[in-house]
């Protein structure tokens, strides 16, 4: 289980990625000793706000890296939820405004919790309606879908590590400013009870490889040389028909921009895309939209997330 990060550990982690000593810092700080750095890193005192910018500045942070030990020194907000006749009235408006989208699409909240999964995200799921609908009720998420093999979406990726990398990346950036709120503190773990004992370990690897390094104007991607070109999602059917996507993004800012809609784009050749137009009409199921708000007790999800607690089916 990993020990709970606290103002101490998180600054004496910063203080060794920049690479000086408890001396050093003091010296940067003009601190006449090293006592009040190691008061701080042992935790037996905890800073003014106007004393974590000073040392964000000492230690060359970035904004993410400050806002984060200021959370941890108890300055830092919880992340809530809008009302909930807000977020089903916004969700349904868009729900129907895609009803009629021709491929894989859905809407995951900032902890990447599925709320809406469209038919074709179904078909690209090679699982029956309901199953999905079973695991939506247990609160499935963009990790569950890429890491849990019982799902066999990785079966059907043919860039499965870079759609792993991606989405610990996302998760990762999306929450750069949430990094002292509990749910975030409880990863890799909170996965643990989720995932197979050997699917835990890879989605573990995973996390633990895609290190969120951010420099003052661009984040950098620190898992090999991956360049976003008109290719993000490359999925196998069958032995012989592989069809190319571009994902879409969007916030919907209608509810806080604590939700996204993702959606995929056909790319390749004319005849390429005809093909995949071709595959998913034909296989797109008979049946409604999967939508959270419809499938569980919302006010339960809310309620967890306003304590900031993990939503347990």
């Amino acid at each position: 289980m990993t020990q709970k990060t606290t103002f101490g550990t998180a600054l004496r982690a910063f203080r060794q990625r920049e690479g000086i000593g408890i001396f050093d810092l003091a010296a940067r700080l003009g601190w006449k000793g090293t006592g009040p750095v190691i008061e701080l890193e042992k935790g037996r005192r905890l800073p003014r706000p106007s004393t974590i910018d000073r040392l964000g500045a000492a230690l060359r942070l970035t904004p993410s890296d400050i806002a984060y030990l200021r959370g941890l020194a108890g300055y830092g907000n919880i992340t809530r939820l809008p009302p909930k006749e807000q977020i089903i009235a916004v969700l349904e408006t868009v729900a129907e405004q895609v009803r009629d989208y021709q491929f894989p699409l859905y809407i995951t909240d900032f902890r990447g919790l599925y709320w809406l999964i469209n038919e074709n995200e179904i078909t690209l799921h090679g699982t029956d309606y309901s199953t999905l609908e079973a695991s939506m009720r247990s609160y499935l998420t963009v990790f569950d879908a890429i890491f849990d093999s019982r799902l066999d979406v990785r079966g059907r990726l043919v860039n499965c590590d870079q759609i792993e990398q991606e989405h610990v990346f996302r998760f990762k950036a999306r929450n750069a400013f949430r990094r002292h709120e509990p749910f975030y503190d409880e990863y890799p773990d909170a996965m643990s009870a989720r995932l197979l004992p050997e699917d835990y370990a890879h989605f573990r690897a995973v996390w633990d490889q895609v290190v969120l390094e951010l420099s003052p104007n661009k984040l950098l991607f620190p898992f090999g040389n991956m360049q976003h070109g008109s290719v993000d999602l490359t999925i196998s059917v069958t032995d012989k028909q592989v069809f190319n996507f571009q994902r879409v993004e969007q916030q919907i800012l209608h509810v806080d921009g604590l939700f996204d809609l993702i959606y995929y784009r056909p790319v390749g050749t004319g005849v390429e895309q005809d093909a995949t137009y071709a595959y998913f009409a034909a296989h797109r199921p008979i049946l409604a939209q999967l939508r959270l708000w419809e499938l569980v007790d919302i006010d339960a999800v809310i309620a967890a997330y306003n304590r900031d607690v993990t939503v347990e089916a």
